[in-house]
């Protein structure tokens, strides 16, 4: 789901990802994300030393991946992304390029949010997974409306965009927060995809010739 919001969300010729937690969630991240857009760059954030594992994302991909400090990642990124477990934010917003695409998919909390005021407020658009589950669960969402950093009217769903021809990123200037919180319909629609390839990848193996 990430992967496929990036794709949509970031400008042509993306080159630095920023990307706070490194944890499982974070690793397998880094792994979806860079082998669908490809980075030139990937600044990583922790709380833990993590330098083994940015060593070894760089030898596996042939690409700078460094543990560097919240403003050194920010600074410069054309996609950042948040996983972690915090309930506070990560990064100050005034930090963002114009331009900047946001993925926020850690907590997914009402009262907790990795997304500071200033990067709402700095945000032209909001995209939610399905905005009845979002406006009620999505600490970002529900904060950002409480404290006005956010308007309604810039936040769309994913119902929204795909069944309208408007595209997610209108402008090269816009900077988008996407804020997902996790929908069980999209599990299902990806376990359907696995066991469709399965029996794709069966099916097009020679049967195994008998011993009789």
């Amino acid at each position: 789901m990430t992967a496929w919001a990036a794709h949509n969300i970031t400008r042509p010729g993306t080159k630095k990802m920023a990307l706070f937690g490194l944890g499982i969630q974070g690793r397998t991240h880094l792994e979806a994300l860079h082998e669908t857009m490809g980075f030139s760059e990937i600044a990583v954030v922790d709380t833990a030393d993590v330098s083994q594992a940015c060593e070894m994302f760089c030898a596996r991909y042939g690409i700078a991946v460094r543990q560097v400090s919240p403003q050194e990642a920010v600074t410069g990124a054309d996609l950042v992304v948040t996983v972690t477990r915090s309930k506070q934010p990560l990064f100050d917003g005034a930090w963002l390029q114009r331009g900047a695409a946001i993925c926020a998919v850690g907590t997914s909390l009402p009262g907790g949010t990795e997304i500071d005021q200033v990067s709402r407020a700095r945000s032209d658009r909001v995209i939610v997974e399905w905005k009845p589950q979002s406006l009620v669960e999505a600490g970002e969402i529900v904060i950002g409306l409480a404290d006005k950093s956010l308007d309604i009217s810039q936040i769309s769903d994913l119902p929204e965009l795909l069944g309208s021809r408007e595209p997610w990123r209108r402008s090269p200037e816009e900077i988008i927060l996407f804020k997902a919180v996790g929908v069980g319909l999209s599990d299902l629609v990806a376990a359907r995809r696995v066991v469709q390839n399965m029996r794709s990848q069966a099916m097009a193996q020679p049967a195994a010739a008998s011993q009789y």
